[in-house]
């Protein structure tokens, strides 16, 4: 991007949201060219979505969220956990969605 650029929109894709603020770091470093964000995601939690939404609000930007699929709370790490067992849902590149088991 060069200096003065702008966009109308930009796409953002990320296969687990947990916490949400990777997203919004990125958003923060382009809303000064982009007032329109898309983010699809495979997996969410709310309180990533509400995150989300808050920042929005708060700067006044255009963002829209579709993700396939939102559960878990977040630990005190900022993991998605599965709310009965504390199962790990989501978390850093290289976790997986789904627990890992024998095969």
């Amino acid at each position: 991007m060069t200096v003065g650029s702008s966009y109308e929109e930009c796409v953002l894709i990320d296969g687990a949201i947990a916490s949400g603020t990777t997203l919004i770091a990125i958003m923060n470093q382009l809303r000064a060219a982009v007032t329109t964000f898309h983010i699809y995601g495979g997996h969410s939690t709310m309180a990533g979505l509400w995150t989300i939404a808050n920042y929005a609000t708060a700067t006044g930007l255009r963002v829209s969220c579709k993700v396939g699929h939102v559960s878990g709370k977040l630990n005190d790490h900022y993991y998605a956990i599965n709310e009965e067992d504390g199962q790990l849902i989501i978390g850093d590149v290289g976790d997986t969605i789904a627990p890992i088991g024998n095969q």
